[in-house]
């Protein structure tokens, strides 16, 4: 579960099995594996080790009072006052208001609670949400890493999901623990329960969890992790058997429903997730794609502001030192990267198309004139067939000419050179066809 889930904002620890002899006696196969402290932090992060506040949920008190304040795992004395502080202004707010919220998250990273929770909800991972909370931070402002002071959620002792319980603490894959969410009976589900009042933190929750259903705990990856484990330990896990007196076939029996797991708590997870939030499938997808849609036009406007920092730059130094062909040149590539970017953003929010009458022919027409060189240059021939006449169409030119470009584009990206493409219009009482060919290899 950790190797899976190493792709998660949440902190996971690496793992190798290892052999164990006691004086030339095997002793049996133990897992080795990293351990959270400052050298892990320093380690992953370059944080020195001295700045690491280190804390988790009080286990002397997990059966009498699982809303206790956290203790300090590492550290200096003092270092859970802040996390236990920030647990009690979540108490107290409502995250509905965003100031109140603005607060949580910049002290907290959000993203590794969340995929916490993803990831303990996906496997059924019991001794949780009152146990087995670890959080940890930078306290140092002057850290030379440059890393910010919020806390972060790893993920600690899974070993209780899997399948690992089919009684009446049921660990398979059709077991539901979404409750979690609408308690508030541990410090951790109250952080969650409260965020999930305020509307952004509940869409990125959703959108998440449908992320990491369909990239990270897919039924196909899960189970070839699992086969490379079970794979490892074949070898000697006789041996481990007869040291221990246990049962070859007890083994077998959990990997498969190990198995089982993996191949099917996909879809449970998913039909969990939709009842709890009343949510269908169609609208976890539309919410997705509009954040991926977000996140890259954050990222292009990003780029394109200092593009047009550089632009203005090489503009004035143009004036004062008069024409080079290298500043000319540096114009040239910061303008083809701004139209590039403005393209982008386009094709991300596209304009209502400005419908107007005319023909198809038209922007096919200015597309060939415009890569007549690029095909020039690769000795492709461009043929158009069109019929005797073509009727008028309601259509945006731009955005037709920037289809056909597209097209052609990958039409010649598919060619090596030499090669030839095919360009046929044709129409019935209501359609203009337009058929690409190309003789190439596929892209």
């Amino acid at each position: 579960m950790q190797r899976v889930s190493r792709e998660l904002a949440a902190d996971t620890m690496a793992y190798a099995p290892v052999l164990l002899f006691v004086n030339g006696d095997f002793w049996g196969v133990y897992n080795a594996r990293e351990r959270y402290s400052g050298d892990y932090v320093e380690s992953h992060y370059g944080i020195e080790s001295d700045n690491v506040a280190l804390i988790e949920s009080d286990y002397s008190k997990v059966h009498t009072n699982q809303n206790a304040k956290f203790i300090v795992t590492s550290g200096l004395e003092d270092d859970a006052d802040d996390f236990n502080e920030l647990v009690r202004y979540i108490r107290k707010n409502s995250m509905k208001k965003q100031e109140h919220y603005d607060y949580v998250r910049a002290r907290m990273d959000i993203d590794s609670l969340i995929d916490l929770f993803v990831s303990r909800l996906y496997f059924s991972a019991l001794d949780f949400p009152g146990n087995n909370i670890k959080v940890w931070r930078n306290r140092a402002d002057n850290d030379p890493s440059g890393a910010d002071n919020r806390w972060h959620f790893v993920l600690l002792d899974m070993d209780m999901g899997l399948s690992f319980y089919k009684d009446a603490n049921s660990t398979t894959e059709t077991s539901n623990y979404f409750s979690w969410l609408d308690s508030e009976g541990t410090v951790a589900s109250t952080i969650m329960h409260k965020l999930l009042a305020n509307p952004d933190f509940k869409d990125r929750f959703l959108v998440r969890f449908y992320r990491v259903l369909n990239e990270v705990y897919v039924p196909a990856r899960l189970d070839e992790e699992l086969g490379r484990i079970t794979a490892e330990r074949a070898p000697i896990e006789k041996l481990q058997t007869l040291r221990w007196g246990a049962s070859l076939n007890t083994y077998r029996d959990s990997v498969n429903d190990m198995r089982q797991f993996v191949e099917r708590r996909n879809k449970y997870a998913l039909r969990f997730l939709c009842s709890h939030f009343k949510i269908t499938e169609e609208e976890l997808r539309i919410g997705a794609t509009r954040a991926v849609r977000d996140l890259a036009a954050g990222v292009a406007h990003e780029i394109g502001n200092p593009l047009n920092a550089l632009s203005l730059n090489l503009q004035l130094i143009r004036r004062a030192n008069g024409d080079s062909e290298e500043i000319e040149e540096c114009i040239r590539q910061v303008e083809r990267l701004s139209g590039i970017i403005h393209g982008f953003l386009q094709a991300l929010r596209p304009s209502k198309p400005n419908l107007v009458r005319g023909s198809v022919a038209d922007p096919i027409n200015k597309c060939l004139t415009a890569m007549r060189p690029q095909f020039e240059e690769r000795s492709v021939s461009v043929t158009l067939n069109l019929p005797s006449a073509l009727p008028s169409v309601a259509l945006d030119p731009a955005q037709m000419e920037q289809v056909f470009f597209n097209l052609l584009k990958n039409a010649l990206e598919a060619l090596r050179d030499g090669g030839s493409i095919d360009i046929s219009l044709s129409s019935d009482d209501n359609d203009v066809i337009t058929t690409v060919r190309d003789d190439g290899h596929g892209m």
